[in-house]
């Protein structure tokens, strides 16, 4: 279940919809170090975490254990969507 609360567990799917990829962040936080891991354009993958963050971004913590990514980022627009089940 997603209740919408801060840090809740959330095992949804998401999509990657971002042409060039996103890369994988070691924190919730855009400017968080790279991890070298990315996902790529298409990629569908597990949240295990969903952490809303400032300016209405949510950031997506990896069902996988390999970082962080987030949805949205200013100037460059929708980076992955949610995937109905």
């Amino acid at each position: 279940n997603i209740s919408g609360r801060t840090g809740e567990a959330a095992k949804s799917m998401w999509r990657c919809e971002f042409q060039h990829g996103i890369d994988v962040r070691a924190s919730p936080d855009v400017d968080a170090d790279r991890t070298g891991e990315a996902l790529h354009a298409g990629d569908v993958f597990r949240v295990a975490e969903e952490l809303p963050g400032a300016g209405g971004i949510l950031y997506l913590r990896l069902d996988d254990g390999r970082g962080w990514v987030f949805d949205q980022k200013p100037g460059l627009g929708v980076l992955c969507s949610r995937q109905r089940t």
